[in-house]
């Protein structure tokens, strides 16, 4: 065997064998001559040690040898399994990839799904599954008017944003329960009431109300005599529930809104926000328009779904105030940070975003079959009210073609 050998040395290796030539037949022997002692040579690759120790550094060897094989054979099995590793990794990620719609299809199905349409400056790409159901989304109100005000009482300033994306941002002093007979200012979506260039308050000893742009009830901006107030503006609240401003700037903010204008009032974390919508795009939205002002209970169902974790899931019209409508009852709009994580929605597999009948012999269909458990056990539930839209739809337009023929 290899082990066993005598390593061989650069002298080993010449080819005349001159060291072994000089051997003498019965082994290695000082000689003795005229009493003096003349030294031998002795070959590197034999041993001097006494009997008995003979071999043993090429025991040593083989052992340091061997000691260096097992390390090489261990870092090359790791190496081994980290690459296997690695390639099970990439493999578990394009199957899932592979099994999710793709994002243009996913996009149509969950826009006819949602009875949603895109959205003004948005994307129009839905997020994959996974990432939908760690979204924390956010209800959005859209707007046809100008400008809509928003009141962060965290901040405790005014924002007025206008359709051309300026907007103007003024300080306040809202309500607090400190003060005796004092209320928290209301939080809520609210539009604009009423608007006097002066009001009298004959609840708090005739106090002159300036430029009064009414909230809800007995709540609005104003201004007021003096300037002792001055110093909580933009600071804290101080009033017993009315929005304080200077009497300089409720002049200018009382030039730039209008009634039927809507304000949002919250304290940073609302669950509900407001966006500017298309005008001329409202087709299968939830208007609030003349009739819808007077339900107390508009937009409940809307964030029900969102804080039951069902907003994919049961999606819900898009929800439009109409330019100038005053809602007789404030709106909730929730709290962000209690939102819970979303049930991912159930989506059909498409071959086209305009072919929905043929999405039954999509090829990665084996495959998914294959590994179905878990999230992919999700994937086999299409969504019959999208199919069945879509087809009668594409019958229409079969109808619609045939009728022009």
């Amino acid at each position: 065997m290899e082990s066993d050998r005598v390593p061989r040395t650069d002298a080993q290796s010449e080819p005349d064998g001159s060291l072994l030539a000089e051997l003498p037949a019965g082994g290695l022997k000082p000689a003795v001559a005229d009493n003096s002692v003349t030294s031998v040579h002795v070959p590197d690759f034999i041993s001097t040690a006494a009997p008995g120790m003979h071999g043993v550094d090429a025991d040593i060897d083989d052992a340091e040898s061997e000691e260096m094989d097992e390390d090489t054979d261990r870092r090359q099995r790791a190496m081994g399994l980290a690459i296997v590793a690695g390639l099970l990794v990439v493999a578990g990620f394009a199957v899932l990839i592979g099994s999710l719609p793709e994002p243009t299809q996913a996009s149509a199905a969950v826009a006819v799904a949602k009875g949603e349409r895109r959205a003004q400056g948005g994307s129009g790409i839905t997020p994959p599954d996974m990432v939908l159901s760690h979204m924390r989304p956010l209800d959005t109100v859209y707007t046809t008017d100008s400008l809509y005000l928003d009141v962060n009482l965290a901040k405790q300033h005014v924002t007025v944003h206008f359709r051309n994306g300026n907007d103007r941002t003024f300080r306040i002093s809202s309500g607090t329960p400190a003060l005796k007979e004092g209320i928290a200012t209301p939080t809520g979506m609210f539009t604009i009431q009423n608007m006097t260039p002066m009001a009298i308050s004959k609840e708090f000893n005739d106090a002159r109300l300036h430029h009064w742009i009414g909230i809800q009830g007995g709540v609005g901006f104003h201004g007021l005599d003096g300037n002792g107030y001055y110093g909580n503006l933009g600071v804290r609240p101080s009033s017993h529930g009315c929005v304080r401003m200077s009497r300089e700037e409720i002049a200018d903010m009382y030039k730039l809104v209008h009634p039927g204008a809507l304000i949002m009032v919250h304290y940073g974390t609302p669950a509900r926000v407001v966006a500017f919508g298309d005008p001329a795009d409202t087709a299968d939205a939830l208007l609030i328009d003349s009739a819808a002002v007077y339900n107390r209970h508009l937009g409940h169902e809307r964030m029900q779904a969102l804080m039951s974790g069902q907003f994919w899931t049961k999606p819900q019209p898009r929800f439009v105030h109409l330019a100038h409508q005053r809602v007789r009852w404030g709106m909730e709009i929730g709290d962000s940070r209690h939102i819970p994580q979303q049930e991912v929605p159930h989506m059909p597999y498409l071959t086209s975003s305009q072919h929905f009948a043929s999405f039954d012999v999509r090829p990665d269909r084996a495959l998914v079959d294959g590994l179905r458990g878990g999230i992919f056990n999700d994937l086999k539930h299409y969504t019959d009210s999208v199919r069945a839209l879509r087809r009668t739809e594409m019958k229409e337009e079969e109808q619609n073609v045939r009728y022009g023929e």
